[in-house]
């Protein structure tokens, strides 16, 4: 699992909003500017409030690593190799036809690819809430109640 540490923005009995920094992970990763992220960098990650967390708290939370890579898979490749499925189907189907393939093979990729987006849009709400893609509440680092005033820091 990724953990990451982070600020309680807003609680309420059921979920918390956590802002967190991207972290030297985020460096490397292929699809760092496409994550929606706020200024200076940070993000802000939408976590089930298991552990009765209350804005201000320092809390860990972690993301299960098998997860976020199998939808990472899905979502980067699948929009991939149907666009090539589709190419490939119209060339073969223009052959087929003693037509020019050119045509047939854009028309096969592009529709196949958003045949393919529609399905991540439909796993999307499928999953969505589903406890093994989501980020989970760790434990409260430190409580907004325990923390000096902001004078004596």
């Amino acid at each position: 699992m990724e953990k990451e540490r982070g600020r309680v923005e807003r609680a309420d009995e059921r979920n918390i909003f956590v802002r967190i920094q991207q972290s030297s992970h985020c460096a490397t990763c292929q699809s760092r500017d496409q994550c929606h992220t706020l200024e200076n960098r940070e993000m802000q990650v939408k976590v089930p409030n298991t552990l009765q967390a209350k804005e201000g708290d320092l809390v860990e939370i972690a993301v299960p690593t098998r997860a976020l890579l199998k939808l990472s898979l899905i979502v980067y490749l699948g929009p991939i190799l149907m666009l090539l499925a589709g190419a490939f189907l119209g060339n073969y189907w223009a052959q087929t036809a003693s037509r020019d393939v050119t045509l047939p093979s854009v028309i096969g990729g592009l529709s196949a690819m958003g045949i393919s987006f529609l399905g991540l849009k439909w796993m999307d709400r499928r999953i969505r809430g589903k406890m093994e893609y989501s980020p989970r509440l760790l434990r409260i680092v430190t409580s907004a109640d325990s923390r000096p005033p902001d004078g004596n820091r």
